[in-house]
């Protein structure tokens, strides 16, 4: 799929970015560990990720022109 989005370089290229702000972002997530605990650190990345990753699945399915349906188990969620 990424090949008729993308060249080889630009996926090389933004694997290596990704990789490099992991691993500075590991460090200082563990730095504030050590200083605030790992409970509020955790919950702060628990909550971040269902707050940004759950509505990103059905404007992805959006973009990709998915409408059939209602769209997998995080639209589901979020029906009433």
């Amino acid at each position: 799929m990424l090949a008729h989005v993308s060249t080889t370089r630009q996926i090389l290229w933004g694997t290596l970015i990704g990789s490099a702000i992991g691993l500075v972002s590991y460090l200082a997530y563990g730095a504030l560990s050590d200083k605030v605990g790992r409970r509020p650190v955790f919950l702060f990345g628990a909550l971040f990720t269902i707050a940004f990753g759950v509505p990103i699945v059905p404007v992805d399915q959006h973009r990709r022109g998915d409408h059939g349906g209602r769209g997998g188990v995080a639209v589901a969620a979020l029906q009433p």
